[in-house]
């Protein structure tokens, strides 16, 4: 018996077995291990066996020469085989299935020649078809049984194939590719007829007037459609034979992986290496790259550590030589997007963990911003971090609700791909991922990183809707199960070697715990009685063991930020009272331990603001803590702050909760931090330091692009890619935004106008205020992040209002005016206060400069009623704003909706005209209009406008011309008879002489705010003239703005062709016109169409005599005609030249 090689033999010994089997083969005494034999024996097998004829065994061979041709390497000719024994066939018959070449059974047609009688239509026709099935089936198949075989003869089918598709071609022209129903033969011979019996010229008119006719898109889809029926179906892949005849071809030289191969030392000992045959190498030919021209994008791949990769690297070598692949693109580097998630649902564990960690790589890095315009992944998680950064400032108390839609209930007639292109939270929560996270906590217990990955997806779920709210409080068993495992009791703590992370609290869960809270005051009541939270998170402030390590010192940050939010709903007073030697011990720790230092650790400086914001909150609730010990705390820290050399924005957390926390006790008890101690930090060289690059962590003045996400999952947009730190500049190392929030939120409390003006007058707020006032445009209105800055231009203002004639009112004028447009919903009652004390204030208007620049001439009744009714101006544009409504109530809630954006637009000041023309859209005929409060809001509207234009001329210069023609606009189409009273026609008048002066700036072809289209805008003015004008003059010059001749000629051709009834009644005559009448008639038009217009609406009287429209239309059709006569004399001229020269030469 031969001996079987072990993974122990040497080379030597393999080759001893070797040559031991060649020798007993020869002596034949190796016997195969089993034996086949013919089952069949008897008479039928070797009667079947004789009776083969000749044609079977011909065919038989060229089947095993093609069978050969196709196998990887041919096969030896001079192998021993047995005879093949036919395989016993009789029971592998079945029945020969008719199918439908499309795949689905063709729809039947009713006949109608049926009629009714005993049975229904329907019944009689399902009769018959079941009739004339039988029959075709008893006449042509019979039922034919034959054996399931696969075809191996590959050249006949495609001679088979190559003839039908021949077939195919010549028949085309016979055949419709338009028509698919059962009479389209009859259909199709109709259409050819009719062709036959039309002329070439015929059918090409024909053809031109269809084509004009139909949708493109739809002559698109018939002729794609008849070039894919025209397409063959001939296999595009090689035969194994034509890849072996093609590896032929390739000689040694040309590979260059088995020269390196070989090339070894050890090579030469390897077995059956004596011989290299190319076509077996041909496999390792390295692949050709495709050149890549600039106008064209290719696929994104990515490396294993998420980074794009290029099209093609230069050199293959240790570092990229992984990331080849047999994929569609095997000459490029790196796995696409789709190549990974097949990757990620593979079978093998190896593979699927690789796939997934690269896809958290590349999210990881889109979320910093890095792929912007390169790839678009709707991830945020940079977010979370930037808004805690903010809480520790004092800022970001109120969280943000990121909601695409406020519907409270799923619709299930959408699927979950369309779901998930509107909204991807509630597509998330359609996966039952809430169960799926109950079900991992409760029965997987995975490791910490699992957890608190688990727990950040239900923070972001919680800042969702108030369905998805709804969802994490039902699931039953989920909250429960977190406040079990991860906010323990003091009984409950322990450890656990098999699950170390169970029943230890985690600052995750107390931060999902405060963004649940914040919700309403509703949610944290039930949450704090349900699970006696409020004992839970103090002792965790009591345990020295968490003030030991950096985990442990934010898990008690986040417990003070929970205990300051219940301080707020007036839920945590008691546990103030009761834990007052707590709050002092920690205040006297850190009085003791922690400097106000660039040294100090962030965590420190954190955990100290956590703590003196939540004494704050306390004083805010007329808790009067610490009254001696407070003043000693502030007075250290605010003197560290200005012995520092250099100034960053994490380590001013100390500072900026002082300044808040001292503002809460001037507010509501006396004064802890004396003008002095502010008064010093205002003139230090520190405070210099931070305020030099103000501008540069303002969000208002830098068009910084933040990285968006798509529209169906909201982010608060925190990553900046293409700035320092790669975040919003108001969280940059350098920014003092939230510094400079808290000082003037502390300088606010104080009465002393010294401290005020010296703030104001620091040369780098005064660069600062200055930019602020002639900034043209405020960016990143709509940003969370903004409202920190909102807050500081807020405290400017009042500080500005609070010091009266000592500064320059005019100065912070106009910052309040365009300001309005930047502050959020949270701010109502701020603007509120602006609107009351700047922007309606006359000690604020630069009233003597007005009066030197205004001529003598504008001085009038207008202008002098507006100025008499500035109180109810006020009135109207608070209640039309919504500043007096829908105020939200922070004492029940902390929580912001994002969808509500900011309040005011940029052009405020025609928000009553716009709301006008809204109302007007939606009003339905049974509404009834209250006309006397629109008269009063509309009257009030223009005497602002006309004093805002009169002089305010540069704000007025922020709203372009065009918009200004559009929102005015509006008064017409808002009411059918407002625009026809003696006082709104006359201030029309005059402010629409601000628009006469700059008409050269008339743009209706640029993006206007609001519209889509100015041509469908201007159809609607047109048309409402037409109806309630009655011949109106002012609105008539409204409607001249764009038929001025520089303007696109469609707005006359508009006027001209399709409303005739504005001509008829058009009565505005030269001397009426506000514009310059020779714009609208000259330069002369050109447009032929236009000028039949023209000449159809002279000819029909249909233009009133001595009107500005009937000299437009008499010169252009003079002039028209004058053109045309000289163009017809210039013919005949050269008709008679061209005829002289013929007859000269005949």
């Amino acid at each position: 018996m031969l001996k079987r090689p072990t993974p122990y033999d040497d080379e030597d010994e393999i080759l001893r077995q070797q040559e031991e089997f060649f020798k007993q083969k020869a002596q034949n005494k190796i016997k195969p291990a089993a034996v086949v034999v013919n089952s069949n024996i008897g008479e039928n097998a070797c009667s079947n066996k004789d009776e083969k004829n000749n044609s079977e065994e011909e065919q038989n061979q060229i089947n095993i020469q093609e069978q050969i041709a196709n196998t990887f390497e041919a096969i030896p000719t001079d192998m021993k085989l047995k005879e093949v024994v036919e395989l016993n066939r009789t029971s592998l018959f079945k029945s020969r299935m008719k199918f439908d070449s499309g795949g689905f059974p063709k729809a039947v047609r009713r006949d109608p020649s049926i009629q009714p009688t005993k049975g229904s239509i329907f019944s009689q026709h399902i009769k018959r078809i079941k009739r004339d099935v039988i029959e075709d089936v008893t006449t042509k198949m019979d039922v034919e049984e034959m054996p399931l075989v696969v075809k191996e003869n590959l050249k006949d089918d495609c001679i088979v194939t190559k003839a039908e598709n021949r077939t195919q071609k010549e028949t085309t022209a016979q055949t419709s590719s338009v028509l698919t129903t059962a009479d389209k033969r009859t259909i199709h011979e109709e259409n050819i007829n009719k062709l036959k019996a039309m002329s070439s010229e015929e059918i090409l008119a024909e053809k031109e007037r269809l084509v004009s006719s139909m949708d493109p898109a739809l002559i698109q889809f018939l002729r794609s459609r008849k070039a894919r029926k025209g397409e063959g179906n001939e296999n595009r892949n090689p035969t194994i034979q034509e890849q072996n005849e093609a590896a032929e071809t390739i000689a040694m030289e040309e590979l260059d992986a088995p020269k390196k191969i070989l090339s070894k030392p050890e090579s030469e000992g390897w077995l059956n290496f004596n011989k290299f045959e190319a076509s077996k190498l041909a496999w390792m030919k390295d692949i050709k790259v495709q050149d890549l021209k600039k106008t064209t994008g290719f696929e994104a791949r990515f490396d294993f550590d998420g980074y794009l990769l290029p099209y093609c690297v230069s050199q293959i070598d240790e570092s990229n030589r992984h990331l080849y692949h047999h994929g569609d693109e095997p000459e490029r580097p790196g796995y696409t997007l789709q190549e990974l998630m097949l990757l990620s649902r593979s079978n093998v564990i190896q593979q699927k963990i690789i796939a997934l960690n690269t896809l958290g790589n590349i999210l990881s890095l889109d979320q910093t911003g890095i792929y912007d315009r390169v790839i678009d992944i709707p991830i945020e998680q940079i977010d979370e971090t930037c808004i805690d950064n903010m809480l520790n400032f004092g800022v970001g108390f109120v969280q943000p609700i990121l909601a695409v839609d406020n519907i409270m209930e799923d619709d299930n007639t959408v699927n979950d791909q369309q779901l998930a292109e509107t909204n991807l939270v509630k597509c998330l929560a359609r996966t039952d991922i809430l169960i799926r996270i109950r079900y991992i906590i409760n029965n997987i217990k995975p490791p910490l990183e699992t957890i608190l990955y688990c727990l950040d997806i239900l923070t972001r779920l919680a800042r969702d809707s108030d369905f998805i709210m709804n969802r994490i409080l039902q699931c039953d068993g989920l909250f429960s199960s977190l406040m079990k495992y991860f906010v323990p009791s003091s009984s409950t703590i322990k450890s656990d070697k098999s699950n170390p992370h169970y029943f230890v609290p985690l600052p995750q869960m107390i931060k999902f715990l405060r963004v649940v809270s914040s919700r309403s005051r509703g949610m944290a009541e039930n949450i704090l009685r349900k699970y006696e939270v409020m004992d839970i998170v103090v002792f965790y402030l009591y345990d020295e063991m968490f003030s030991q390590n950096a985990r442990g010192m934010r898990l008690q940050v986040e417990v003070m930020h929970y205990w300051r939010l219940l301080i707020h709903y007036g839920l945590g007073d008691d546990a103030v009272r009761t834990h007052q030697t707590l709050l002092l011990k920690l205040l006297d720790y850190h009085f003791k331990n922690t400097d106000n230092s660039l040294s100090t650790t962030l965590i420190r400086q954190s955990h100290l603001s956590a703590l003196l914001l939540l004494i704050s909150k306390a004083v805010e609730k007329e808790h009067h803590l610490f009254p001696t010990l407070i003043p000693e705390c502030f007075i250290k820290w605010i003197n560290q702050f200005g012995s520092m050399d250099s100034f960053k924005c994490g380590h001013s957390q100390i500072t900026s909760s002082v300044l808040l926390c001292a503002a809460a006790y001037n507010c509501n008890y006396s004064a802890v931090l004396d003008v002095g101690s502010l008064e010093r930090m205002i003139s230090s060289e520190i405070f210099c330091t931070a305020t030099k690059d103000i501008s540069n962590g303002s969000l208002l003045l830098n068009n910084y692009e933040t990285h968006k996400t798509t529209a169906n999952l909201k982010s608060l947009e925190a990553a900046a890619w293409h700035t320092m730190d790669h975040i919003v500049p108001v969280l940059q190392l350098n920014s003092c935004m939230p510094f400079l929030y808290a000082l003037t939120t502390s300088i606010m409390t104080y009465n002393s106008p010294q401290l005020k003006l010296q703030f104001l007058n620091h040369p780098n707020i005064q660069t600062y205020i200055s930019k602020l006032k002639n900034a043209e445009h405020y960016y990143n209105v709509g940003n969370w992040f903004t409202r920190c800055e909102t807050f500081l231009v807020m405290n400017l203002l009042k500080i500005a209002k609070s010091v009266g004639d000592s500064v320059n009112p005019t100065f912070y004028y106009d910052i309040a005016v365009k300001g309005l447009s930047v502050f959020s919903a949270e701010q109502k009652r701020d603007m509120i206060f602006l609107l009351d004390n700047v922007v309606f204030c006359p000690r604020f208007y630069p009233v003597e400069v007005a009066l030197q620049n205004t001529r003598i001439s504008d001085k009038n009744d207008e202008l002098t009623n507006a100025w008499s009714n500035l109180d109810e101006i006020k009135t109207v544009y608070a209640n039309v704003l919504g500043l007096t409504k829908n105020n939200i109530k922070f004492e029940t809630t902390l929580s912001l909706d994002m969808s509500i954006g900011n309040v005011i637009p940029m052009d405020w000041i025609y928000t009553p005209l716009v709301l006008l023309y809204a109302n007007q859209q939606k009003r339905t005929k049974e509404e009834t209009v209250d006309e006397q409060a629109d008269f009063r809001i509309v009257l009030n509207c223009l005497r602002w406008i006309l004093i805002y234009e009169t002089y305010f001329h540069t704000l007025a210069q922020s709203i372009s011309v065009t918009e200004k023609y559009v929102r005015l606009s509006c008064l017409f189409l808002g009411s059918d008879n407002l625009f026809l009273l003696d006082d709104i026609q006359t201030l029309l008048v005059r402010i629409y002489g601000f628009i006469n002066k700059a008409e050269a700036q008339l743009n209706f072809e640029q993006e206007i705010s609001g519209l889509t289209n100015f041509k469908d805008f201007y159809v609607q003015l047109l048309e409402q003239y037409q109806a309630v004008s009655y011949g109106n003059k002012v609105f008539a010059n409204v409607l001249l703005f764009p038929l001025m001749k520089r303007h696109d000629v469609k707005y006359r051709k508009t006027l001209w062709s399709e409303y005739m009834g504005v001509v008829e009644t058009f009565t505005v005559t030269k001397e009426d016109v506000w514009i310059n009448w020779k714009n609208l008639i000259y330069p002369i038009d050109t447009e032929q169409s236009l000028c039949r217009c023209y000449l159809k609406a002279l000819q029909s009287g249909a233009v009133p005599k001595r009107t500005i429209l009937y000299d437009v239309a008499e010169v252009n059709v003079k002039k028209f005609q004058e053109n045309a006569t000289k163009q017809r004399e210039k013919k005949i001229i050269l008709n008679k030249t061209d005829k002289n020269v013929t007859e000269m030469e005949i």
